[in-house]
């Protein structure tokens, strides 16, 4: 280690020659240099300096304790561009819902169970949902039908025919005013499900009827 000194002093005024050529009376003294430690890939530690040059630029130079010198050319902080910001990770995409499949239809009245046309009905079939027609005068029933109650209680309130569209588990679908016309109620089934729609487009049975091969 005692020949430290004397090799950092050889490379300090080697450093300065490969400095940008300027007259010697016009080149500015260097900053005094600082030494410290530097641990080495090998696990030893070497003797470190940093040198400035004239040209505003810096070599490390580091010597390992069995007389290796190395040499870097560091470069300005400010020569260096910025990082890019890092980029947020995608949040993940939810799995799709499955659809919500119609399968019942229920239509409250005060007195009389609503009647259903043909053509509403046939559309409701076609979907594999059912019909139901409750009164709010089977609230006082001894054995009022299954569900009834249900749909009663949340038609309170409300202007009668009141219509409810509900999945298999009593997911409400749609709710409102009974519509008063099949055309209407065609079409707030065909909105519900877009299959249905097509019975509005074949009402009075006037679909054709697909060949089946023999």
């Amino acid at each position: 280690m005692n020949r430290c000194p004397a090799i950092f002093a050889c490379l300090f005024t080697l450093l300065i020659g490969l400095s940008t050529p300027r007259c010697l009376a016009q080149t500015p003294a260097p900053k005094p240099a600082t030494f410290f430690l530097m641990p080495l890939a090998d696990g030893s530690i070497a003797t470190t300096v940093i040198l400035p040059t004239t040209d505003e630029q810096a070599y490390l130079v580091y010597a390992s304790p069995t007389g290796q010198i190395g040499l870097y050319l560091l470069t300005p902080a400010s020569l260096i561009p910025p990082l890019d910001p890092p980029i947020p990770p995608t949040p993940p995409v939810p799995p799709p819902k499955p659809p919500q499949k119609l399968a019942s239809v229920i239509t409250i009245t005060e007195t009389e169970p609503a009647p259903i046309g043909a053509e509403v009905d046939r559309a409701i079939r076609s979907a594999n949902a059912t019909y139901f027609a409750y009164t709010i005068e089977m609230v006082s029933m001894p054995n009022p039908p299954a569900n009834s109650l249900k749909w009663i209680g949340l038609s309170a309130g409300r202007s009668y025919p009141y219509t409810f569209a509900a999945t298999a588990a009593g997911v409400i679908l749609w709710q409102g005013p009974t519509p008063t016309t099949a055309a209407d109620f065609l079409a707030m089934l065909g909105n519900l499900q877009p299959s249905l729609a097509a019975a509005d487009r074949c009402s009075g049975g006037s679909c054709p009827v697909p060949r089946r091969n023999r």
